[in-house]
């Protein structure tokens, strides 16, 4: 009778916490600008909301992939600052509440691991107009969710200045592409790249080989089955829009074929959806590697590091400069690369 007893208070008062948390819209949250992390990772974000809400509560919401816990923990070891003072981890915040952590540092003190903040790359060419840029494998190209590790931040923060995506590639995929350094030569260049004035040529790398050395895949690709992945892509004779990639054979090493095919169409997963379609799926494409996805968990996060697809070449007139211009990136990782032994 006394457990009982000593249990309920505790009960109460989840509910009163739960009361005060039907207060917070997160659907009116869900549409605004969500505050995200500096490249730095310095977090400075000032509340503007009437409703109250626990401030772990807030921080779990904002973040994603960070669990509530982690972030209860961050507050009891006074890593998150309301109003520059350390506070509990059942603060409600309210309107006008500044919120400043580092999370670097937060993530050193929790989990013993230093955050990688550099993101790697290399630029080919440089005008006052844009640049091309060599992408490593796995990193994005621009900014995504909250915590941010992607190239365009990287450069902008080392060069101190604003840049506009002109196009965009893979997370896992490597090699060339576009970024533009003003807004008007973004538009220019976009013009282009929708006009198919760019020529785009990648490297490929297969563990089956297709049936021809050369030719044109024309499929129509769709959206595929959003219950396994959010953006798997399939060939959809229906409601497919048109795509055209061609392709060659250029040799074989080490139980691996390699292509070189150029796009003319900019379809997402353009060149991985072709090649299964056809019988060859990307090497280390796990995403486009089945037939059947019944064994997968929705939303299954899939690794595709070492993907067997590479910027290689990018071909086009300059409208700026008003002559040709063509920027080679050679691979320089699995499975492209290899060491002399």
């Amino acid at each position: 009778m006394n457990s009982i007893y000593r249990i309920r208070p505790k009960r109460i008062i989840d509910k009163v916490e739960k009361s005060k948390l039907v207060e917070w819209d997160e659907a009116e949250f869900a549409q605004t600008k969500k505050p995200l992390l500096n490249f730095d990772g310095k977090f400075e974000y000032l509340y503007e909301y009437e409703q109250k809400i626990r401030v772990d509560h807030f921080l779990s919401s904002i973040t994603f992939t960070v669990s509530r816990t982690f972030w209860a923990k961050a507050i009891g070891l006074g890593k998150v600052l309301i109003n520059k003072k350390s506070i509990c981890k059942n603060y409600l915040l309210r309107e006008g509440d500044l919120i400043t952590f580092d999370y670097f540092d937060i993530w050193f003190h929790l989990k013993g691991e230093i955050l990688k903040r550099k993101v790697p790359y290399q630029i080919i060419f440089e005008n006052n107009d844009y640049m091309i840029v060599h992408k490593s494998s796995g990193f994005l190209v621009h900014r995504v969710g909250f915590l941010d590790y992607s190239i365009v931040s990287q450069i902008e923060y080392d060069k101190q200045q604003t840049l506009y995506v002109v196009h965009r590639i893979d997370k896992y995929t490597s090699g060339l592409l576009f970024i533009a350094k003003t807004k008007s030569s973004c538009t220019v260049l976009q013009k282009m790249i929708k006009e198919h004035s760019v020529q785009k040529y990648y490297l490929i790398c297969t563990k089956n080989k297709l049936e021809k050395s050369s030719g044109l895949m024309t499929q129509p690709i769709g959206v595929g089955i959003a219950r396994v992945h959010q953006k798997h892509q399939k060939v959809d004779y229906i409601n497919g829009l048109h795509a055209k990639t061609r392709y060659r054979y250029v040799g074989q090493t080490r139980g691996n074929y390699f292509y070189l095919a150029r796009i003319f169409t900019g379809r997402q997963h353009q060149i991985r959806v072709h090649f299964q379609y056809n019988g060859a799926h990307i090497l280390n494409d796990e995403l486009y590697s089945y037939e059947d996805y019944s064994h997968i968990k929705p939303m299954h996060d899939f690794n595709e590091n070492n993907l067997g697809l590479h910027a290689f070449r990018l071909r086009f007139c300059c409208p700026f400069e008003k002559r040709i211009m063509q920027f080679t990136s050679y691979p320089e990782r699995n499975p492209f690369y290899f060491k002399k032994r």
